[in-house]
């Protein structure tokens, strides 16, 4: 088990592979089979680009990094230690607020393509219990990373409106849309 998450992190030291279904497939079944129930300690934004979530539970730790760089959008688990800004971007800030002391629920893949949701449990204001989703977009320069509860986006590390070439509405307050399918065949 351990072998397995050291090699992901193996692989962000040497050189950044291009995340298929099939890795992203892989990374998906690790994270549930260790990460699942685990919780929010802490959220970091070393670069816009890229978040980390420090995850904790009993006899686990660990730091996810979510990047939807153009050039190198991935997802997996690092030891790699970034150094912060001093001033947060207001994302990072919001996700704080919003996410923190939160709970790995479920993770799912959209078929075999390219993009995970990672299930949340967590408290709003008033203290009732929400769900948050993360969809981590893995798809090249159109990588993103969308934060939203009920389908509808609470923000997003790059946003998007229809006029550019993504075709996609990704603003805060508009209803999430998972890309669009491709009509290939799931292996």
């Amino acid at each position: 088990l351990y072998r397995k998450i050291h090699l992901i992190t193996q692989f962000e030291r040497t050189y950044i592979l291009a995340l298929d279904g099939c890795l992203l497939h892989i990374i998906k079944e690790q994270l549930n089979n260790n990460a699942i129930g685990s919780r929010i300690e802490k959220i970091t934004m070393p670069y816009k680009d890229v978040i980390i979530f420090s995850l904790s539970a009993t006899g686990f730790k660990c730091r996810l990094l979510i990047s939807c760089e153009p050039n190198a959008p991935r997802i997996h688990v690092t030891e790699k230690k970034y150094e912060n800004p001093p001033v947060p971007p207001m994302l990072c800030m919001l996700l704080r607020k919003k996410m923190v002391g939160g709970r790995l629920k479920k993770i799912r893949q959209l078929g075999i393509d390219r993009v995970l949701f990672l299930d949340f449990d967590c408290k709003n204001e008033m203290g009732d219990d929400v769900v948050i989703t993360v969809a981590v977009e893995i798809m090249g320069r159109l990588s993103n990373i969308a934060f939203f509860f009920f389908f509808h986006i609470m923000d997003c590390a790059r946003r998007f409106d229809p006029t550019d070439e993504s075709k996609r509405f990704m603003l805060p307050g508009a209803v999430y849309e998972p890309p669009s399918a491709q009509d290939k065949l799931n292996i």
